[in-house]
């Protein structure tokens, strides 16, 4: 095991290439500017097109789902969810569990990762907060990389928080990794995304 180095200076210089970067830094923008524009989830086809978004810039593959699972599945689950609005505004993590659970038990296709993207990305983008830290597979794969001698996790861990839905478990266990590197930027989950995103991308598939 290599262990990495992790501070502010290392994640501010990967947010920033992340951010400016020709493609992906214009597709975030895309993102805020619609989420900003239709904030709300009660309107089927505006949450249709934010699903849409989210699966094509994240590439989380919700189509190769699509005979047991659609777009319209999707939508439907998210609209279907109790003050899902405030909730997400209150930084209320207990969605992300509570949409992947759904996924699976009706469709059995578990939406860990995708429920961690909509509910982050609203959070942040619309609500200016940082309250949910994103899954997908090169979190679950590098996540080990930052291992210290009294904090410590393996891939098995990882992918088991996934799939047995422990979304609480795997966010403060990012807070804490966050908290004992001495990482103090702001949107410091969301940096911390961009830091393991932009150093090993191409190398994973995320998983949806």
């Amino acid at each position: 095991m290599v262990k990495r180095k992790l501070n502010n200076k290392l994640l501010a210089s990967a947010e920033a290439k992340v951010t400016s970067d020709p493609k992906y830094g214009k597709e975030l923008t895309l993102i805020d500017s619609f989420f900003n524009k239709h904030p709300q989830n009660v309107d089927l086809n505006i949450v249709a097109a934010k699903v849409a978004l989210i699966n094509i810039t994240n590439s989380t593959h919700l189509s190769r789902y699509k005979s047991k699972l659609s777009l319209y599945d999707v939508s439907n689950i998210i609209i279907g969810i109790n003050n899902i609005d405030k909730r997400l505004e209150q930084g209320d993590i207990g969605l992300v569990e509570e949409i992947a659970k759904m996924t699976k038990n009706q469709y059995n296709i578990n939406l860990f990762s995708f429920a961690s993207k909509y509910c982050c990305y609203h959070n942040i983008h619309v609500y200016k907060k940082d309250d949910y830290s994103i899954f997908d597979t090169i979190v679950k794969d590098h996540l080990k990389d930052y291992n210290t001698s009294t904090l410590w996790v393996s891939t098995y861990k990882v992918n088991k928080w996934r799939e047995s839905f422990r979304y609480k478990e795997y966010n403060e266990y990012i807070g804490t990794l966050l908290d004992n590197h001495n990482i103090t930027l702001p949107n410091r989950r969301r940096a911390f995304d961009y830091y393991l995103w932009y150093n090993n991308k191409g190398k994973n598939t995320n998983n949806p």
